[in-house]
């Protein structure tokens, strides 16, 4: 089952930052990112839930329709907020910060399946930290107009 719910996951991704980035050129990286942080969110919620299978295939739907949404904006914000001569910099300080999320989370959540006995605390702490994205999203300045 997981191998197909996974392969869900990838078919649904193809088109997520293609959807979200299109959704944050109309709304602003502001909002686009709170809404990304709030699929996120709920699809974590979903998965930690303990509903069945029903709120799975939802977690599922809405994770995979979200999941390459954050890199696509971030790099549209990068030129937004940093202009052409700064973006290589932040772009490289965003990649590296990806980085160390994506090798903290797995440990973590590992970490809170191997003391709770089940991967539903991993979930809802996913859910609480994109809780905290959509607030920070919320906050960000609007990016100043950059000269080419």
């Amino acid at each position: 089952q997981a191998g197909l719910y996974w392969s869900w996951v990838g078919v649904l991704s193809i088109f997520s930052g293609v959807l979200f980035g299109g959704l944050s050129d109309r709304i602003g990286r502001r909002g686009g990112l709170a809404t990304v942080f709030a699929v996120q969110t709920a699809a974590y919620l979903l998965a930690g839930s303990g509903w069945g299978v029903g709120a799975l295939v939802l977690s599922i739907v809405l994770y995979g329709s979200a999941a390459f949404a954050i890199p696509t904006i971030m790099t549209a914000a990068v030129g937004d907020y940093f202009g052409v001569q700064q973006a290589a910099r932040a772009f490289a300080f965003i990649t590296f910060c990806f980085a160390a999320g994506q090798t903290i989370g797995p440990g973590g959540a590992g970490w809170l399946k191997e003391l709770a006995g089940s991967f539903a605390p991993a979930f809802l702490a996913s859910a609480a930290l994109t809780g905290v994205g959509i607030l920070s999203a919320l906050m960000l300045p609007g990016p100043k107009r950059q000269k080419l």
